[in-house]
């Protein structure tokens, strides 16, 4: 067994961002950008005026000017702004050549008369600049916006989008390949003969591996028997996935054929067992640049590698940094030294209303009960032989899907 640092460490080491791809921005969401977004052109691209109003000359403070034009958004000034004219300029609308500021209606007494058309009284004071957005000053013509390893947010796709970009070079998600194995699973839709129960961890892995950015590209079952399980596998391999993950049948008991069918396979095992509970089992192999991620059956152990490893080189391979959200909070419960393996705990974190994290350690019957774990959004840990005491602060991992 080796030390569950060590473990992440050689994941890693293997872990590589896949190869960029052009994607229309609508389907850009949540992706990693892969080359900086240059403007095309000054924003604004024109004097803007900010407010419905008035383009006049500081000069005109505290007279009566005329109104000769108006300017809407979209529009194009027809005449340039003159000492004792005004020219009504609506939010959004380029300002004329000439404007020194724009005046707000409410700030404006306006006066119609038939015989001169419409007036206004301008404020006693005004400022140069004021209301007006200077071509430019948001940013200028090819300057970077949006630099590469950006995620591609809503508001992110909005500043491509008003420099006409219609695609744009992303980091993809990642494809993954499951195999559950066991010939005591059977789908969960089905009824349970027997000694046989509803796979859970299909489910679980699923919703995991997407949130972490994969999508699921096929998923098998395959009983007991090593041959079936090479033909997952090559199966796995057919679908084209970056990652593929197996749960079930990677211990040591007779049925325990993973190892053996990965090898037949032609994968390169490169860990196998760690110092860590749950899930001492875990095991990560390559296949050419696929990385191949074996778990435990048991839910719980499962859960964690999928947090603690395959998470984190998902993470990577998708542009974005291994290292999980950390955060420090006190206990609720005191822990007692146990075994010498480091373990992980799930628990409950919670935000008081101070500010501060109160962490609940969650109770559990062993790494198969899924049901005292499902209020868990946090991960303790725990080192060989430590007590952790009652109020003590520690650092924990908030989990994928957490709703810290």
């Amino acid at each position: 067994m080796i030390d569950p640092d060590r473990a992440l460490e050689l994941v890693l080491e293997h872990a590589r961002p896949l190869d960029p791809a052009r994607v229309s921005i609508s389907s850009a969401a949540q992706r990693i950008l892969a080359e900086p977004i240059l403007a095309d052109r000054d924003q604004p691209p024109f004097d803007r005026a900010m407010m419905d109003g008035f383009a006049v000359r500081t000069e005109d403070a505290g007279k009566k000017v005329k109104v000769v034009d108006e300017v809407a958004a979209g529009g194009v000034p027809r005449q340039a702004v003159q000492t004792g004219h005004a020219i009504a300029v609506l939010t959004g609308a380029p300002c004329p050549d000439g404007t020194e500021t724009v005046v707000p209606i409410e700030d404006a007494r306006i006066e119609d008369t038939e015989a001169n058309g419409p007036c206004v009284h301008l404020p006693s004071h005004l400022k140069a600049g004021r209301h007006v957005a200077a071509q430019g000053s948001e940013c200028a013509q090819h300057s970077t916006v949006v630099p590469p390893g950006t995620s591609v947010t809503p508001i992110v796709a909005s500043v491509m989008a008003s420099f006409g970009r219609t695609d744009v070079l992303v980091v993809p998600r990642a494809r993954a390949s499951v195999i559950i194995t066991g010939n005591e699973t059977i789908a969960p839709e089905e009824v349970p003969q027997g000694g046989q129960i509803r796979d859970s961890n299909g489910t679980m892995l699923g919703g995991f591996l997407s949130q972490a950015g994969a999508d699921v590209v096929s998923t098998t079952r395959a009983p007991d028997q090593l041959q079936d399980i090479v033909r997952a596998l090559q199966e796995a391999e057919r679908a084209r996935g970056d990652i593929v993950v197996l749960t079930g049948g990677v211990s040591v008991g007779t049925y325990d054929l993973v190892p053996n069918a990965l090898e037949q396979w032609g994968a390169t095992i490169v860990l196998h067992k760690v110092k860590q509970k749950p899930g001492k089992p875990f095991l990560f192999a390559t296949f050419g640049r696929r990385l191949v991620f074996a778990l435990p059956g048991n839910p719980l152990s499962a859960h964690l590698g999928v947090h603690r490893y395959i998470s984190p080189a998902l993470r990577v391979m998708t542009g974005r940094q291994a290292q999980a959200s950390i955060d420090r909070g006190h206990l609720t419960a005191p822990i007692p030294a146990t075994g010498g393996r480091t373990r992980f705990l799930l628990a409950r974190a919670k935000i008081l209303a101070s500010g501060r994290r109160s962490i609940t350690m969650l109770p559990s019957r062993g790494s198969a009960d899924i049901f005292g774990a499902a209020s868990a959004n946090a991960y303790i840990r725990v080192d060989p032989g430590a007590t952790l005491g009652l109020e003590e602060e520690i650092s924990f991992e908030w989990i994928d899907s957490s709703d810290a």
